[in-house]
């Protein structure tokens, strides 16, 4: 386990514990769950695992993810939207599994999701002392996470384990050692380097050198790490420069501002309501566009906001739509007609998809300094939900682009102000990111993908 000396109290503490869930959820060991798959609908060559029977999961790319926030799934959906053209690109979401080791994981999801989210709205003390747990997660946490793996290997011995592995959660590259896998993946999603995230007897791919670096610094071999990029789908990827072309165009342009909002939090929510309390106005009179994706429950919250303000706004609340609005409104195309648009839907997948065509066709992103702060579009960051997010609004700043994070509703709203009065702004960001792409920041995804296939 990288040789990082875990001791014997911290050992068996983790064994002990192992076997108290173990238990806890009855798994038994050598019952294996049953994997089929299904074609997911709105990405060709993409199949969905499923339990129960049907086809085999063989012969393609295994890509495991485990929704644990939506970082995973937009992480694992990058990754099949390259492997789907080499194979078949298989896209596991265990956490959809029925079984005990999917309860199993859900359950502790939702003890840590609990405090998270009392730690972003509650603030002082209570973020304090959640930033201190989630920042100082030692290497105890790796080895107690492998350990666990090897009871969860049921979730993953219904698949062929000669064909490759990309895990986009390392609890899912973890199972994928445990249960043999030879060829193992694991991207690892943050720019805060953490033990936990990473997965023995895989090789390692980091977004960039510095996270490289301080891995290295921490014990771990670097024959296990590799640096790829960012983890960036063929749509987004492919179309960099021309999509970064029209949005120049568009700042020289009278057309009205894009602005894409992606809810995936109730401060998500709260910053979106209080940005809505200071830009009404605009909005009101026809001066700005706001696209927002969410799920039905935080829409209706925004919507009353919306109504209270009088600003209009149109519902997508289909996966089909959604994709028939994106194709009807190229960056090229003219002006929305509703001052807000929302797209909605209770399926994660959908929206991580519908996520990516909606910035095709937006100026500018607002999102935390998380997995979206990576992708190749301008982008407003908003205040970091925690301390370790810090590193990834540090890095979109030096790639030049996003702009700072914006530590209140209020100040982003200011900011968008000053973008619609000098749009030049939008070009120099827009300009930073074609020389981003020279450099192959934007590649990470398709990299993984070649290694995979370098294997065969």
């Amino acid at each position: 386990m990288f040789d990082l000396g875990i001791d014997p109290v911290s050992n068996a503490f983790a064994r002990t514990a192992r076997e108290i869930l173990v238990r806890r959820y009855g798994i038994q060991p050598n019952c294996p769950v049953s994997l089929s798959h299904t074609k997911l609908p709105y990405l060709d060559g993409v199949h969905q695992v499923q339990c129960g029977p049907g086809p085999d999961v063989e012969n393609g790319i295994l890509v495991g993810a485990l929704r644990i926030g939506s970082a995973p799934l937009r992480m694992a959906q990058s990754i099949c939207s390259f492997g789907r053209h080499a194979r078949t690109a298989y896209l596991m979401e265990m956490l959809s599994l029925d079984s005990p080791e999917a309860k199993l994981i859900r359950e502790a999801d939702d003890v840590a999701s609990f405090f998270s989210r009392l730690a972003a709205e509650w603030g002082g003390p209570l973020e304090w002392l959640w930033n201190v747990v989630s920042k100082n997660v030692d290497a105890n946490s790796l080895h107690f996470s492998v350990l666990l793996a090897e009871a969860l290997r049921n979730l993953l011995r219904g698949a062929d384990s000669s064909q490759p592995f990309i895990s986009a959660h390392p609890l899912a590259g973890q199972i994928a050692v445990a249960v043999g896998f030879s060829r193992v993946i694991n991207l690892v999603p943050h720019a805060f380097p953490q033990y936990y995230l990473l997965v023995p007897g895989a090789t390692n791919l980091v977004q960039n050198q510095t996270l490289f670096d301080a891995y290295v610094q921490m014990g771990i071999p670097p024959e296990s790490l590799a640096v790829a990029g960012h983890w960036v789908s063929d749509q987004l990827s492919e179309n960099i420069n021309a999509d970064a072309q029209l949005r120049i165009a568009r700042a020289d342009s009278t057309q009205r501002l894009r602005v894409l909002f992606v809810i995936e939090s109730n401060s998500d929510r709260n910053f979106l309501v209080d940005l809505i309390r200071h830009m009404h106005a605009i909005l009101r009179d026809d001066k700005l566009r706001l696209l927002v994706i969410t799920t039905p429950a935080m829409q209706a919250v925004v919507q009353r906001s919306l109504e209270r303000h009088g600003v209009e706004f149109a519902c997508v609340e289909s996966f089909d739509a959604g994709h028939a609005f994106v194709q009807a409104n190229p960056l090229n195309g003219s002006d929305l007609k509703f001052p807000v648009t929302f797209f909605t839907s209770s399926d994660q997948l959908e929206l991580a998809f519908l996520t990516d065509c909606l910035i095709r066709i937006s100026d500018i992103l607002i999102t935390q300094p998380s997995d979206l702060a990576f992708l190749p579009v301008p982008k407003i960051l908003t205040r970091r939900a925690t301390e370790s997010q810090a590193n990834s609004s540090q890095q979109a700043e030096t790639l030049g682009d996003a702009w700072p994070e914006q530590k209140t509703a209020a100040q982003a709203a200011a900011l968008i102000r000053k973008i619609m009065q000098e749009r030049n702004l939008l070009t120099t960001i827009n300009e930073r990111i074609v020389r981003n792409a020279g450099d192959r920041v934007y590649e990470g995804s398709k990299l993984a993908v070649e290694l995979a296939e370098s294997w065969t």
